[in-house]
Parts: structure tokens; C-alpha cells; sequence
């Protein structure tokens, strides 16, 4: 299963017709106790689409930032927090919710949650 398929959103697929197919970066997480958390996951992979307002890739822009939010959140596991970098990213089907990995090489980051939803997409240069 990839995020854009379980985003379904149009922007994304367009952007993504294949899915990620990339390490990603957890750059930013926010938990909170409303029951969401906000995810700003960072993609060192070109964009099929180049999108006119953020320039030409590897010029201007090679990292692409997707923020997604969570509800309903089930379960949340965090090994080695700040051993976190590129990692390696899985989402499966889960009953009714949705099963996050994160894995890279001393770090876990694992959640079960009810829903997700496409919030944005940003870049920037490293």
C-alpha cells in the first residue's frame, strides 16, 4: 500500500503517479492530545510534475514536504528518537486504521491510526 493512494488526492497522484518510491525523512511530528498527530514527511524524490511556483528541481528546490494529518490515533511507538534520518517507510491496512513504519538504522517509529489527510506540500533547497 503507498501514502498516495491513501491520501487519494489529486495534487499527490499527480505528483506521484507511481507513489514514493524514496527513503523519507521525519522532519517534523506533532502529537497532541486531541487525538491527531501532524506528520511533515521529506522526499528526496523528483516530482514527475514540476509544479510552476517552486522552481526547477535541483536548482531551486530538492527536497518536496508533504504534511499529513492523523486522527484517531490507536497505538505509537517510538525507539531511539534521536537516531532518526532517512529512513525506510511502510503503510498497511489495519483492521479499520492505518499501520505506519518508520525504520532506519537505530530508529523505530511505528503508529496505528484511524484516518490521514493530504494538509499541504512545501520545498526547499538543502
Amino acid at each position: 500500500m503507498d501514502l498516495v493512494n491513501v491520501l487519494d488526492n489529486k495534487f499527490l497522484s499527480k505528483l506521484f503517479p507511481l507513489g514514493i518510491n524514496s527513503k523519507v525523512t521525519l522532519g517534523q511530528v506533532d502529537l497532541d492530545f486531541s487525538d491527531r498527530v501532524g506528520l511533515h514527511l521529506h522526499l528526496r524524490e523528483k516530482p514527475i510534475v514540476e509544479v510552476g511556483k517552486w522552481g526547477v528541481w535541483g536548482s531551486d528546490y530538492d527536497v518536496v514536504v508533504i504534511e499529513v494529518l492523523g486522527q484517531l490515533i490507536k497505538n505509537v511507538k517510538i525507539e531511539n528518537w534521536q537516531n532518526s534520518g532517512d529512513c525506510d517507510f511502510q503503510i498497511d491496512q489495519e483492521d479499520e486504521a492505518y499501520r505506519l513504519d518508520f525504520s532506519g538504522d537505530d530508529f523505530n517509529f511505528n503508529f496505528v491510526i484511524g484516518s490521514l489527510t493530504f494538509q499541504g506540500a512545501s520545498v526547499y533547497k538543502l
